[in-house]
């Protein structure tokens, strides 16, 4: 079953691999002070961007948090109809709004493994793009400047962007919401809470600094998806050259 998926997945790959061969000329022209790249060395680089491209390892991981999240509701619901079948009204509703907090909670520190995980991922992403550049461009001396691009921050691998390719990532659409992740990673991993510069990216969501951090699934998802959106026009910008 994994090796036909895994065929099937193969075959857009090569198609945009041979049809990115026919034009590399074009590339070796934009590219400037590279050799002559062979073959499997281009093939090998379209498909390194085609995996940086891609989330598939993530949306696995964020299916089976999904279809966690609603077996554990499907546990509160049962527990709801028991609840139901009480006729003292007083201890029915108390017990309810206890399930109702219960399953929030439940769901939302399930969002909470999803944020981490993605923010880690496409930070990576992110490295292994400006990697890729240097693998190129810089052929000679690529491989050195990859433990200093390791070292960056989501705050330097910007200003390493701007520097190296010149390209302002700022302006492409996507990196607020990426930067939203961000922040939101890091105030879940080390308070919990919402902080100050949380709060500024989205005052009608993050209304008040200090509060306890509740997710949920259709707000992270609008999220992650304009952030794969940014990082693929990042990719297909390194490819144009």
């Amino acid at each position: 079953m994994i090796q036909m998926i895994a065929s099937k997945m193969m075959v857009p790959i090569f198609v945009w691999a041979v049809s990115m061969m026919k034009t590399q000329k074009n590339y070796e022209k934009k590219w400037g002070r590279i050799e002559r790249m062979e073959n499997k060395n281009l093939f090998n680089f379209l498909l390194k961007a085609h995996q940086i491209s891609t989330y598939e390892n993530f949306d696995l991981f964020k299916g089976k948090v999904i279809s966690l999240s609603n077996e554990l509701s499907g546990k509160l619901e049962k527990e709801y109809e028991k609840c139901s079948s009480k006729n003292n009204e007083g201890f029915f509703n108390t017990n309810l709004e206890d399930l109702l907090a219960e399953r929030d909670s439940y769901k939302s520190e399930l969002y909470k493994s999803l944020i981490i995980l993605f923010y880690s991922e496409s930070e990576i992403k992110l490295k292994e793009i400006l990697k890729l550049h240097c693998s190129i461009l810089e052929k000679s001396k690529g491989r050195r400047q990859f433990s200093m691009i390791n070292s960056l921050k989501y705050k330097g691998i910007l200003n390493r962007f701007q520097k190296k390719l010149s390209l302002n990532l700022t302006n492409f659409s996507g990196e607020k919401e990426l930067n939203e992740i961000r922040l939101l990673n890091n105030c879940v991993k080390h308070s919990g809470k919402v902080s100050k510069e949380l709060s500024n990216t989205n005052q009608m969501k993050w209304k008040q600094n200090g509060e306890p951090i509740v997710l949920d699934l259709e707000y992270i998802e609008k999220l992650i998806d304009s952030s794969k959106k940014f990082i693929l026009a990042i990719v297909n910008k390194l490819l144009e050259g």
